[in-house]
């Protein structure tokens, strides 16, 4: 199945995207706020959900890999929403720390606030394409 990104008339937010399945289907969204923070031009996650058939295929990722580069593009942060504790997401933005793409930036209602900066990758997943082995020349 193929998957796309897609962005959609948001009613009251500032921008959204949502993921296709091919069939015109949306199987998930991100919903997205801008403002500033501590002196900061950001563009915070409101809501982001899939459709619970279609989780841990990488999609919620194309989703905020999507609302960064819209972030980016208008000279913001992508700033994390206020999530509860064991939410699919904080396996997200854990991974971006790690890998150095965002920060732990203080807390709120008992969770931390990740900022992820602007990159330059254009994949957030982490997945590396594997390169063919050199082939080994047998011994004579």
């Amino acid at each position: 199945m193929t998957y796309k990104v897609v962005p959609t008339k948001p009613r009251s937010t500032s921008k959204a995207f949502a993921i296709d399945d091919g069939d015109g289907l949306h199987i998930g969204w991100i919903y997205l706020d801008r403002g500033v923070r501590d002196g900061q031009r950001v563009m915070k996650v409101r809501n982001i959900e899939v459709n619970p058939k279609h989780q841990r295929k990488g999609l919620a990722t194309k989703l905020y890999q999507a609302a960064a580069k819209a972030a980016c593009e208008e000279g913001r942060v992508l700033v994390s929403n206020d999530r509860q504790i064991g939410a699919h997401s904080n396996d997200f933005w854990l991974k971006q720390v790690a890998k150095g793409r965002a920060i732990i930036d203080g807390c709120s209602k008992g969770q931390p606030v990740f900022v992820l900066r602007c990159f330059a990758a254009d994949d957030l997943s982490g997945l590396r394409r594997k390169r063919k082995a050199p082939k080994r020349r047998a011994k004579r």
